[in-house]
């Protein structure tokens, strides 16, 4: 675990990864194993490779048993989080191929993930910005995205503020003001000052 985490410059991450494998592999079954699955999850995710990023933490979350890191995280905590961004960019990854139906059960499921670890950092815009462009599948997918990220206030506005440009170039002026409202109350709620004056830029001009 060590040697894992004293090579962390960018160049050197394939030393990383080989020390964390060696622990994985070699200490079944101990808290030092679970956390270096933790890593791996997590450089996995750094490079892009995501199938590997969620082989690994899903094996974190399955073996955590309670157990913190070195620097008293929780472990399951730690893998959930990363398993909710690698189902997101999973998600963008299928929108950008129109595959909607896919996109959105992945979305859902990060989503889920995202409620139980407690984590609120999720990028859903990239994925609404992927479905712009094709205004029918935008509205289907943000509509959807509304009902699934319910209970997460800051991905909600988002998707408010996104209908609103679709109703928008749609010339649905009334239908747009109506989503960059609630935008703007959400944000209210939420004291998020850059998203509030978004919405107030839109509410005057739109």
């Amino acid at each position: 675990m060590f040697l894992g985490r004293f090579f962390s410059a960018p160049e050197d991450r394939w030393l990383s990864l080989h020390f964390y494998h060696s622990c994985a592999d070699i200490k079944q079954g101990s808290r030092l194993t679970v956390e270096a699955r933790a890593c791996l999850a997590e450089i996995y995710l750094q490079q892009g490779e995501l199938e590997q990023a969620k082989q690994q933490a899903e094996l974190c979350i399955k073996q955590a048993d309670g157990w913190m890191d070195s620097d008293g995280q929780s472990l399951k905590l730690r893998a959930l989080r990363a398993l909710s961004i690698i189902y997101t960019r999973l998600a963008a990854a299928s929108l950008a191929a129109a595959d909607y139906d896919e996109g959105l059960k992945l979305l859902h499921q990060s989503c889920s993930i995202a409620t139980e670890s407690h984590h609120i950092g999720l990028d859903e815009s990239s994925c609404v910005r992927v479905s712009e462009g094709n205004d029918a599948e935008a509205i289907r997918f943000l509509e959807k995205l509304v009902d699934i990220c319910g209970m997460m206030p800051r991905q909600l506005a988002e998707a408010f503020l996104s209908l609103g440009h679709v109703y928008f170039t749609q010339g649905q002026y009334e239908r747009a003001s109506e989503f960059f409202l609630k935008t703007y109350e959400l944000s209210c709620d939420l004291g998020d000052v850059a998203l509030l004056q978004e919405a107030q830029v839109n509410s005057l001009f739109y």
